[in-house]
Parts: structure tokens; C-alpha cells; sequence
């Protein structure tokens, strides 16, 4: 059986599980865990284990640090600038460069 549906199907049973026992408990994480460890898969050839919590804890405080410079900025769309490119993103783009490196094959 494909690995990707037979991760599908221990996330759908853990989410069952989950809801059974902790109805009123869902976490972010359990969103994630949901609706985009697949699709991020699909789309880069790794997990989201790569980009991990010290990961996201350094991101919330590198969007802090964007945001409190963000409010001098004038123009609305100006202000979303800093943001467009996450340090998780950046991450992943280096990640799948390197993949493709190791696999010999021409980095887009």
C-alpha cells in the first residue's frame, strides 16, 4: 500500500480517537496534522518534521520583530511585504534544493 495512504489512514484514526476522547480539545496542531501534512508531502517530498517547533517558536518571534516594523510603514500593502516570505518557507525551498542536488537532478 502507498505510504502517503497509510499515513492518511493512522491520522484519520488518531482523529477519531482524539474527538472521542477529547471532544473539546482540538489544537492547532491537530489542524495541521489534518488538513496539510499530506498536501505539504505531496508538495515538497518531505514532512513538516524538517521544519519543526524550534522552527515555528523562532517564526512567531521573527513575525513579531516584521510586524512592530511593519506599523511605521504607511502604504496598507506595503506593510505585508516583510511577510510574504516565511522563514518556514525559506526553509523548505532549501530543503527541497538540496533534494533535488542529491538526486542529481536540475533545482527550478
Amino acid at each position: 500500500m502507498d505510504s502517503l495512504l497509510v499515513l492518511q489512514s493512522y491520522i484519520n484514526t488518531y482523529k477519531e480517537q482524539y474527538r472521542i476522547h477529547f471532544p473539546q480539545n482540538l489544537i492547532p496542531k491537530q489542524h495541521i496534522l489534518e488538513h496539510h501534512v499530506i498536501p505539504h508531502i505531496k508538495r515538497f517530498g518531505f514532512g513538516v518534521g524538517l521544519l519543526g517547533e524550534q522552527g515555528t517558536e523562532a517564526s512567531h518571534q521573527s513575525i513579531s520583530k516584521i510586524t512592530t516594523r511593519a506599523l511605521g510603514i504607511n502604504e496598507g500593502l506595503e506593510k505585508l511585504d516583510p511577510l510574504a516570505v516565511s522563514p518556514a518557507l525559506r526553509n523548505a525551498r532549501k530543503v527541497k534544493l538540496r533534494q533535488q542536488r542529491e538526486k542529481g537532478a536540475t533545482p527550478i
